[in-house]
């Protein structure tokens, strides 16, 4: 508390506030890029695992993959999420008594506790991961799309009889294979969504509103993309989502709990940090009695 007011007496209000805003920014960008790097080693790590254990149907195996994968991105996505809301600050000790891991002490919250720098980290990473999806739900196959072309053309133009029969499967061969995983990922990506708007709803108000403006994009998206890129599908009959359905089942069975503990928490923050604004402002007084108070404090002090 003394240094934000050093900071405010030095550069002013808005300074501060922008010092303050600036380090948790930059983490959750950092933990960002390292999330979605992540991603590609934890698919693979998921393949090979799933593979080793030699299941005795397609429909076990696809099931095993599936909840590898999302214990995966569960871990990937929501740890450094759930370590601000419930472990930050909460071991870091007394002054006469800091508790130390390798000679180094636990990271503290800010004054007002942890809440600002959960609901940042939360957006960017949430945001920014239906954003980046997004693109390259479109680019990818585009890109994907053009190498095909390029590569048929290159093939007929060693006779010119096939440059002028080129029907329409040949066309339909520049499409992209749906491959053997087929909507996996969309799944895999609205159900991510879920836990980010249900787990942390009471950290991030505002999450199911881009939720609903990236699903009314997503519905566009995907539907140019399935009719420009992609072949047309064989259907294949099933009778339910699969593992995917009890996934979702304990996603709400832990959304309660974390929300009732998030939000006991930030009203316990809450008194904590008015507590201390008045405890403060009391001891400036006495210490300072000839000292104009709104000058520090502003002038609703």
């Amino acid at each position: 508390m003394s240094q934000l007011a050093a900071f405010s007496l030095t550069y002013g209000v808005d300074e501060t506030s922008y010092m303050i805003m600036f380090i948790p920014i930059t983490a959750a960008l950092i933990n960002l890029v390292c999330i979605l790097l992540l991603n590609y080693l934890y698919d693979w790590l998921a393949v090979r695992l799933t593979e080793m254990e030699l299941l005795r149907t397609q429909t076990e195996f696809e099931d095993s993959l599936t909840l590898k994968i999302y214990l995966f991105q569960f871990v990937n996505f929501y740890t450094s999420i759930f370590y601000i809301a419930f472990l930050k600050g909460k071991f870091v000790g007394y002054p006469s008594k800091y508790n130390r891991i390798f000679k180094y002490r636990q990271e503290e919250c800010s004054p007002g506790g942890c809440l600002m720098e959960l609901c940042i980290q939360l957006a960017i990473i949430m945001v920014g991961k239906q954003a980046l999806n997004s693109i390259l739900e479109m680019v990818v196959p585009y890109l994907m799309k053009m190498f095909n072309t390029f590569t048929i053309k290159t093939g007929l133009q060693k006779k010119e009889e096939d440059m002028k029969y080129c029907n329409q499967w040949t066309e339909d061969y520049k499409l992209l294979d749906w491959g053997p995983r087929g909507l996996f990922p969309e799944y895999l990506e609205m159900v991510l969504q879920y836990g980010f708007v249900t787990i942390f709803v009471a950290a991030f108000p505002l999450a199911p509103f881009f939720a609903l403006l990236n699903n009314v994009l997503e519905m566009r998206l995907d539907a140019k993309k399935f009719l420009r890129f992609y072949r047309r599908p064989v259907p294949h009959r099933v009778k339910s989502i699969g593992v995917w359905f009890r996934i979702l089942d304990v996603i709400g069975r832990i959304s309660v709990i974390t929300n009732d503990m998030g939000t006991n928490k930030m009203s316990q923050q809450g008194e904590a940090m008015a507590h201390t604004a008045q405890t403060s402002m009391e001891a400036f007084q006495k210490r300072f009695p000839s000292y104009p108070i709104n000058s520090v404090f502003g002038d609703n002090a």
